[in-house]
């Protein structure tokens, strides 16, 4: 019996035993992580990561990280994305060896407790406009660069200030309609559509809107007693004209002491079909009394002072 011995050539390059075997490269280990952009830095959870180029996409685990296996790469633009920071993205070069790479995002502001508020004064028949919120930025209230109140149509703006160091309740001053446009009136201000511009000190920028005054509320408020200069003794009772209106309101008295004009007596939710309030009788002294009308939405109408003296 012949036997016949042949070895085919070792050609194939998957093969570790041909000649021409090439090993497949190892993938590069990339440790993506996603942070917050102040200290102390802290991972994000959640944040969708993605580079087009490459057809990457993946979501940071619960300490803000992603394992990405991948080829070398001379370059790649990453970019990430959660619902409640700014976008960012970031390019990074020479990924050819196991690395960990940081990507920063910023935390978007968000509203609470807003309020934008009329108020007219019977006694120079102005009306005023308030707005108040308070801006809780994650990343602390030092990210924050500027507030602006806006109104786009007349090219209006007014930046709020902190209402108190260390809170992070901003407010504008009360600003007269006119100061929106000359030719403004009370009946057109709850036609106006506000915006509220959150500027942070990196640059990223988020505008609330649309915001808009209910009513303003011109009244007269009619005041009946005490009037100016009276002398009162023993319990006093402040009197007004009766006021009908078709929507729901309350009055409140307002007590000052002179000649500080020292708050002394705030008289509230008084029922709208009231005329009068009587209190017990108040130290010797001259005050200041104001009757003040307000609806659910606390948009006001103020009367005139009366100045009165007691003695008793």
């Amino acid at each position: 019996m012949l036997l016949v011995s042949c070895q085919a050539p070792r050609n194939n390059p998957f093969d570790p035993n041909a000649a021409n075997y090439k090993p497949l490269p190892q993938p590069i280990i990339t440790t993506i992580k996603v942070n917050n952009l102040y200290p102390p830095y802290q991972g994000i959870k959640g944040i969708s990561v993605f580079a087009p180029d490459v057809n990457f996409y993946n979501i940071t685990d619960v300490n803000g990280s992603i394992v990405w296996a991948h080829e070398p790469l001379d370059s790649v633009r990453l970019f990430a994305r959660g619902a409640s920071f700014f976008d960012g993205d970031s390019l990074y070069k020479n990924l050819n060896e196991n690395s960990v790479v940081n990507l920063y995002l910023n935390a978007k502001p968000y509203l609470l407790d807003t309020r934008f508020t009329s108020r007219y004064e019977n006694y120079s028949q102005f009306s005023f406009l308030r707005f108040r919120t308070r801006v809780v930025d994650p990343d602390g209230i030092a990210d924050l660069k500027q507030v602006i109140l806006r109104c786009p149509e007349y090219q209006f703006k007014d930046t709020l200030t902190l209402e108190n160091a260390g809170t992070d309740i901003f407010t504008t001053k009360d600003f007269n309609i006119k100061e929106i446009d000359s030719s403004m009136t009370a009946g057109r201000v709850p036609e106006l559509s506000f915006s509220l511009m959150a500027n942070n000190v990196n640059g990223d920028s988020l505008i609330f809107e649309p915001f808009s005054i209910i009513r303003i509320i011109e009244q007269p408020l009619v005041l009946l007693s005490p009037q100016e200069n009276d002398v009162v003794n023993g319990p006093v009772t402040f009197k007004w004209e009766k006021v009908e209106l078709d929507f729901s309101f309350t009055f409140t008295v307002f007590l000052y002491k002179l000649p500080n004009y020292d708050l002394t007596g705030i008289y509230d939710n008084i029922p709208a079909d009231s005329t009068s309030l009587t209190i017990a009788p108040l130290t010797n002294g001259r005050y200041l009394w104001v009757l003040e009308l307000k609806d659910l939405a606390e948009n006001a109408s103020q009367s005139r002072l009366i100045n009165f003296t007691s003695e008793n």
